[in-house]
């Protein structure tokens, strides 16, 4: 009964918690905390008996007192393996204000002397559970008091004595622990100063040298009668294989052939014996830690070695060997206890339970029928939840409150390599082994924190799994309590993970961000400060005070540090924050100067509310920065990133109206051809009105997506060579029948070698979309000016999408003198369909088409406005010497003669709508048509087939498909040998195809495209 009345009693105090904190409140907060440092890990008896009671007396006599705990887990590991990573996470996660510190036996103790007093120099040490304290006594700098730790070798024999007169030999068990060695090194000190009948005992030591645990627990089923057995410890064997105190103690019962001994502490299912009390030098050590807060000296308290041991026996264990417990000392403590020993009273108890259970049974079968259909819907639930768990992306695995595993879904048994049925009955510790890093550091079981309501809570964490295979997988981990619903008791956890190994490489990146930042931060010198009216108290970094020049001052705020009323001129202390901020996010700025030798420093200063992490209120955070040499060069960094932005913004336009208008051209082309094909087949019917506005539309629509595509910069260029003033010179009289009669042109033309390698007829539409632009600006007349110059710049200067590099351009300038672009939306201008005309009068592409036509030449654009003055478009193109156009076209002609007869196509086309589409209309054409659904599958059918087998007169191949593309094909098909023609179709002219003209014997068609297009280009090929 002692097992769940613990965990009972540690709810009971969770339940105080509120009353404790509002205690808390009342109390000026102490700025001191208390650090416990465990030998052992979470689940050792003995350490688990002297937590509870010290962190029972430390809520109770200390509140406001904060408490860390760390274990050292050196059952599992050496301290040799632990002690750097110990150390590192003090220095992590402990405060540097330390009360004390309590160090819980031998290993701790050693730590705190090798290591620890560097760490916390002067910081008092008040110690429980020593056995060997002379080997720290010298040692030990710090100031100290303690208890050490007796054990009653002789009481316990006596009592051994009492219960078995025979017993001749006391087999000694002990690890390969460094407590096991001290545990062996006790026993036979004491052994050699016995008296009287004892001294007869024949001690034999059995240590990790004789046996692994299996051998171990074999050998303790073959012991006689005469013998017992004195459990010191064993939680690691001559393999170094670890095994809990707990399940060590449960298999040795069911193997010994003789009663269990017991020296050290309380264990469960030990008969038992004379042992110390973790309770009780918890107690001697909370009378020290009194005696040290009230100002006693630690040194001066005296080291407590008088013997805290109590007599305790197992119930159960001693019922099973058939000791009586009248043979057993007065104040012997019983566990598991069992209420009613009466042989009489259990008879009559029994006789009742008869009765009481046939009633039961009676009622039972009467409720049988009628619980049948709630068990029904009760499993059918059970197996709705079933569903829903094993469907989720999370691994989940819940525990009971041993934490042992009741349930893992379908995506922990993926991650952890253990199937259900493997797992079930499993501790936690073997199905979910937590590490620290991927360097194979272990984490502290978090469950047994949660489960042992411990004030260390553990939420979420990021950390490794180390798998049943041996993998380590990044993992985000929840643990959470399960409580029971009617008594509100913790019954277990509930573990929810989730894989996140694909985002280190994200996190380290992240990582890296905010290191460089912290750098950054340091190198600009930039200072943080804060405020809280709760207590009308400032902090300020060390850099504030460089950048001011004061002093720190810890006994009042230096007026010219109170930032509050820099900022906030008419602020008061008794002005609620609310006043001087719209909400939480509002970001206020000011600037502050400060006389100095060279005249002044001018500081910026930034502030804004958040909440303070401890207690949730708000608070007023900001930064200092120097800006006495940084405010241009802010400026001007300012809006070099709104020039950046508004580039990055317009390249993810371009990426979408591209991939928009090449998925819509496949679409284009179903409606356009099979308009076609319907209006063919309806030829001299009514139909065919009705089929028309369709073809009109869809042709609409594919200059639209072209349009688009020019914005994307994807769409095939006609490159040649020619004086840009030349070509605005010819265009001046198409210029002018663009523009109303109230709108004068003028021209202003350098001439010069104003030569560019372009397509003539892209540009000659962004003047034209340029001018139109203009007109619309200039509702009322004005004056609409294009130049052209020439400008060689070895510095680089702005544009829309960030910086103009340095180098030789044509410069094309389009000025009116109307109404000006709005600031507001300036970014926007290039958008696809943005305008700001009415829904009838504008479709929102002319000044994208311009974007994307000069980005497709490598140019750049830049914009200039002013309300009063109107706007100017300004166009850099890289300028050439002046050359013959050297530009190749592939021509294709249109020849309407029907096909020749037989002529084979091979088509490869990944869209089943659009190859059977482009097969049909092939067909109508009289042409004979073998479709592949890629270029794969084309290929492996040719390597299949004699080549000589079937006349092929020409390749139809689709550019982009999967496994295989049209480009890909080509070659291959030229490398087998196939000369014939090939024609390609795609949606829009892909980076892959710019060497095209190149090709021998290569035809494009662009998507959609008509069955007259399709058969023009095929007999130009053909030809």
């Amino acid at each position: 009964m002692r097992g769940p009345f613990r965990y009972i009693l540690l709810f009971l105090l969770l339940l105080q918690m509120p009353f404790l904190t509002a205690q808390n409140q009342e109390l000026e907060k102490s700025p001191h905390s208390v650090l416990f440092l465990f030998s052992y890990h979470p689940g050792h008896e003995w350490e688990d008996v002297l937590y509870k009671t010290l962190l029972e007396g430390m809520k109770e006599n200390l509140p406001g007192v904060d408490l860390f705990v760390q274990y050292m887990d050196s059952k599992r590991y050496s301290l040799e393996e632990r002690a750097d990573s110990i150390l590192t996470q003090l220095r992590t996660d402990i405060p540097s204000d330390l009360l004390l510190i309590v160090a819980v036996d031998d290993n701790a103790l050693h730590f705190l002397t090798n290591k620890g007093q560097d760490l916390f120099p002067g910081v008092p040490i008040v110690f429980c559970g020593i056995n060997d304290y002379p080997q720290f006594q010298d040692k030990l700098k710090s100031p100290h008091t303690g208890v050490i730790s007796r054990v009653n070798l002789q009481d316990t024999l006596k009592l051994a004595q009492s219960l078995i007169p025979g017993v001749k030999k006391v087999f000694v068990i002990s690890d390969a622990t460094p407590t096991g060695y001290g545990n062996k090194q006790m026993v036979e000190d004491q052994a050699r100063d016995l008296q009287g009948d004892l001294t007869q005992l024949d001690f034999h030591y059995i240590d990790h040298h004789h046996f692994s645990t299996d051998e171990l627990l074999s050998w303790s089923g073959t012991l006689k009668k005469d013998s017992i057995i004195l459990l010191t410890s064993w939680y690691r064997d001559e393999r170094a294989t670890f095994i809990s105190e707990k399940e060590f103690v449960r298999r040795l019962q069911r193997a010994t052939s003789v009663p269990v001994f017991n020296l050290l502490h309380i264990r469960q299912g030990v008969l038992g014996g004379k042992v110390t009390s973790g309770e009780n030098q918890a107690k001697i050590v909370l009378e020290q830690i009194n005696s040290i807060v009230k100002g006693s000296n630690p040194s001066s308290i005296p080291i407590v070695d008088t013997d805290t041991s109590i007599y305790v026996i197992d119930h159960e264990r001693m019922n099973y060997w058939g000791f009586r417990e009248s043979l057993l000392p007065e104040d012997v403590l019983l566990l598991n206890q069992s209420p009613v020993t009466s042989y009489r009273i259990t008879i009559q108890l029994l006789g009742f339970s008869i009765l009481v259970l046939l009633l039961i049974m009676l009622t039972l079968i009467r409720q049988s029928i009628l619980l049948n259909k709630s068990s029904i819907e009760v499993e059918k639930q059970k197996q709705i939840l079933f569903t829903t768990l094993n469907s989720i992306g999370d691994g989940v695995i819940s525990t009971d409150r041993e934490s042992t595993v009741t349930f893992l879904n379908e995506v922990a048994q993926r991650i952890s390599g253990w199937s259900l049925e493997e797992a079930l009955s499993q501790p936690l510790s073997q199905i979910l082994s937590l590490q620290r890093d991927p360097n194979g550091e272990s984490l502290i079981d978090p469950v047994q924190r949660i489960l042992r309501g411990s004030p260390v809570h553990v939420q979420e964490q990021d950390t490794m799994l180390l798998n049943r295979h041996g993998l380590n997988i990044h993992i985000l981990v929840r643990i959470s309590p399960i409580h029971d619903p009617e008594s509100g008791t913790l019954s277990g956890v509930i573990i929810v993970f989730r894989d996140i190994s694909d985002s280190d490489k994200m996190q380290q990146k992240l990582h890296n961000e905010q290191r460089r930042l912290r750098d950054a931060q340091a190198m600009a010198m930039v200072g943080n400060w804060e405020y809280d009216p709760e207590f009308d108290r400032y902090w300020y970094s060390k850099e504030v005070f460089t950048l001011t020049g004061i002093h720190p001052n810890d006994d009042e705020i230096p007026e010219s540090l109170d930032l509050m009323k820099i900022i906030f001129s008419q602020w008061k202390k008794d002005v609620p924050l609310s006043a001087m901020f719209h909400n939480e996010d509002s970001l206020v700025k000011s600037l502050m100067t400060i006389p100095s030798k060279d005249g002044s420093r001018i500081l910026h200063l930034m502030a804004r509310l958040a909440r303070n992490p401890e207690s949730g209120k708000i608070i007023v955070t900001g930064i200092i920065q120097d800006f006495s040499e940084l405010t241009q060069t802010r400026a001007a960094l300012k809006a070099s990133q709104e020039q950046l932005r508004q580039a990055a913004r317009m390249e993810a336009v371009g990426k979408l109206a591209g991939g928009i208008a090449h998925e819509f051209n496949n679409l284009l082309q179903i409606i356009l051809g099979y308009s076609q094909l319907l209006k063919d087949e309806a030829a001299g019917q009514q139909i065919v009105e009705y089929v028309e506005p369709i073809l009109k539309t869809a042709a609409s629509a594919r200059n639209l997506t072209r349009q688009l595509l020019l914005f994307s910069r994807k769409e095939n260029l006609d490159m040649e060579a020619f004086s840009m003033s030349r070509l605005v010179y010819n265009l001046i009289p198409i210029f002018s029948r663009l523009l109303e009669e109230n709108i004068q042109l003028k021209s202003d033309l350098q001439g010069g070698d104003d030569w560019v390698l372009a397509d003539q007829h892209q540009i000659e539409q962004v003047l034209i979309n340029l001018c139109l632009n203009a007109r619309d600006a200039m509702l009322r007349g004005g004056i609409l000016t294009i130049s052209q110059s020439i400008e060689s710049t070895f510095r680089s200067f702005p544009g829309i999408d960030g910086t103009i590099p340095a180098g030789d351009y044509v410069h094309l300038t389009v000025q009116d003198n109307g109404s000006g672009i709005d600031e507001s939306i300036l970014p926007e201008i290039f958008d696809p369909f943005f305008t700001t005309k009415e829904r009838e009068k504008g479709t929102g592409l002319g000044l994208s088409i311009v974007y994307g036509i000069i980005r497709q030449h490598k140019g750049y654009l830049n914009v200039k406005t002013d309300p009063e003055k109107g706007s100017s478009f300004h166009i850099y193109l890289p300028r050439i010497e002046p050359i013959v156009s050297t530009s190749k076209k592939v021509t294709l002609h249109e020849n309407h003669e029907e096909p020749v007869v037989d002529t084979i196509v091979y088509m490869a086309e990944d869209d089943p709508m659009v190859r059977q589409l482009t097969e049909t209309m092939l067909r109508n054409s009289g042409y004979i048509v073998k479709s592949f659904m890629n270029g794969k599958d084309l290929i492996e059918t040719l390597e299949k087939k004699q080549k000589d087998a079937e006349q092929i007169d020409l390749f139809l191949l689709d550019v982009i498909m999967p496994e295989l593309g049209g480009v890909q094909a080509y070659h291959n098909l030229r490398s087998s040998g196939y000369d014939v023609p090939v024609l390609f179709m795609s949606g829009y002219t892909e980076e892959r195809l710019k060497n095209l003209p190149e090709f021998q014997n290569v035809g494009l068609i662009r998507k959609p495209f008509t069955l007259k297009d399709l058969t023009a280009r095929i007999q130009a090929l053909l030809a």
